[in-house]
């Protein structure tokens, strides 16, 4: 009798079923910075991420600006003629991504200065909660607010270099062709970011109010959030200090033991910079930015 195993051993299927559970490990783009994190660095860096990703993943075709640019001018053009026909499918699309990003960027601007937010999620499949792919951004919380009371002080925009950083750095998430998918953009804040210790990103309001705030901002509590990145092959980048960017990344970013580094005996709110209070709470942006199809037309 043979006694080598195969798939319909009960052994095999418990390896399987192991493998299959098994914790996702991050790929690292680390950015070390020479100087402390301009005022607002986070907001520049996770702005400049998705503009990134939507170009290197393939879901424009040309870098965001650019598209944004001839939208516009698309659109300016058609309303100085009189009679103006309706654009064809793919440019409606463009405009629609256009859209739904703008509200995004626009939206990290809003939450990420009346929060201590401190990590960014970047996800593209069908649902934010088990993406296909998976972008994570984290950057040095300690060093923004001693730029904070000397906003005069010259500091290097950390941006550049971080694209620079993931274009150079070989990992084949960035290279393999893409198809058209949806984002979903989360942003992970500090829940006593105004002080009241409730969780609720520092809003001092009822449950009632709170979500009509949030939802009039674009940005909704997720509790109890937890992306599950084993499916895919998630990416995290770290801009700061080299010992912040050689720390590894909180389980409540990247999920439990997701680091090939050794781990850190520190807890999640001391590895993100923000301390002892209150806690960690998940914000999702309404908008879904939806990828254009490769092969529609153009603008």
């Amino acid at each position: 009798m043979d006694t080598d195993e195969t798939e319909s051993t009960p052994k095999f299927r418990r390896t399987l079923r192991k493998d299959r559970n098994a914790a996702p490990q991050l790929d690292h783009v680390d950015v070390a910075t020479q100087s402390e994190l301009p005022y607002l660095a986070g907001v520049g860096l996770a702005q400049a991420l998705i503009k990134h990703i939507l170009f290197i993943r393939q879901q424009i075709p040309m870098p965001y600006d650019q598209l944004r640019s001839q939208v516009k001018r698309q659109e300016e053009e058609e309303k100085a003629q009189e009679r103006s026909r309706r654009p064809n499918a793919y440019i409606r699309k463009a405009r629609k991504l256009v859209e739904a990003a703008d509200s995004v960027l626009d939206g990290l601007a809003k939450v990420m200065t009346r929060s201590r937010a401190i990590g960014v999620l970047v996800s593209l499949g069908t649902t934010p909660i088990n993406p296909k792919e998976a972008f994570i951004l984290r950057f040095d919380a300690n060093g923004i607010p001693a730029i904070q009371a000397s906003n005069n002080k010259p500091v290097k925009d950390p941006s550049r270099q971080m694209i620079r950083q993931m274009v150079t750095s070989g990992l084949e998430q960035f290279d393999t062709p893409a198809l058209p998918q949806k984002m979903f953009v989360l942003v992970l804040a500090a829940g006593d970011a105004a002080g009241d210790g409730t969780g609720h990103v520092g809003m001092q309001l009822a449950e009632d109010e709170e979500s009509a705030r949030g939802r009039e901002g674009g940005w909704m509590p997720r509790h109890g959030f937890t992306p599950k990145l084993r499916k895919c092959k998630p990416v995290g980048v770290s801009v700061g200090s080299g010992s912040f960017c050689q720390a590894p990344f909180p389980t409540a970013l990247a999920g439990p033991q997701a680091n090939a580094r050794e781990e850190d005996p520190r807890s999640d709110m001391e590895l993100m910079g923000v301390g002892d209070g209150g806690g960690l709470v998940w914000l999702q942006h309404s908008a879904i930015v939806r990828g254009l199809p490769h092969d529609s037309g153009g603008l």
